[in-house]
């Protein structure tokens, strides 16, 4: 009971504490209020619970599938931190370079709320989920972390207590995502319309960046590996 209890709290601690500087709650809130900016507030928060379900589900997916998915197609994770990564960089530049009024990206005054919700929906997995929640890097930190613990242990209890904790852990991440959303309008609100699109606008910057960070690991990893085949072949 003591190993069970054990791998359960290394991986739940382990996992949540690397992952939660990468997935940056706080740091998503202005991106998601660009998103939802042209729908009302309650509204807002049930997109904000949609999202947070999705999120955990993804999450517990790739903690399941990642690794053996990986493996059958012969990937391996610098390249999903490479396309993760141009992706993340692309949804922060889509966001930097749009109107200062985000609702015009979904319809302008004349249109009604049930078009501008239809709208929003269609965004819900991408990109609102998947780069800019469940970015490539927490995706890239979540294999990994999947890949300790299959092969960490022959114990089969263990390996499923560390699941089990990993899976709490990503729980946790999505609750947090969770408040972040749905109080998003609350929490900017007090700096004002224009607070809030300069607020949105260095967010994207750093998702940018984040996301340029992220595709460069990858590309930095993939040159290392190439050299050491290179020099193992003679032929550097």
């Amino acid at each position: 009971m003591e190993d069970i209890i054990k791998a359960f709290f290394t991986s739940f601690a382990g996992l949540l504490l690397i992952l939660l500087p990468i997935s940056n709650p706080i740091g998503m809130a202005p991106n998601f209020l660009f998103y939802t900016e042209a729908i009302h507030n309650e509204s807002r928060r049930i997109v904000a619970k949609k999202v947070a379900l999705l999120s955990f589900s993804f999450s517990v997916g790739i903690l399941i599938a990642g690794p053996p998915l990986l493996r059958f197609f012969g990937i391996d994770v610098s390249f999903i931190r490479i396309s993760g990564g141009l992706l993340l960089a692309i949804s922060g530049w889509q966001i930097l370079s749009s109107e200062g009024n985000s609702s015009s990206n979904y319809s302008d005054k004349n249109k009604d709320a049930h078009k501008k919700i239809k709208t929003l929906k269609d965004r819900i997995f991408f990109p609102i989920v998947f780069p800019v929640t469940v970015g490539s890097g927490s995706v890239a930190i979540i294999i990994t972390m999947a890949t300790d613990y299959f092969h960490g242990s022959f114990k089969a209890y263990i390996m499923v207590a560390s699941y089990i904790g990993g899976a709490a852990a990503l729980f946790v991440n999505a609750f947090l995502f969770y408040i972040c959303y749905k109080y998003s309008r609350e929490i900017f609100s007090h700096v004002g319309k224009t607070g809030t699109i300069v607020i949105c606008k260095i967010s994207a910057f750093i998702l940018i960046a984040i996301g340029l960070q992220v595709a460069w690991g990858g590309f930095y990893n993939v040159i290392i590996e190439l050299f050491k085949v290179l020099k193992s072949a003679n032929l550097l």
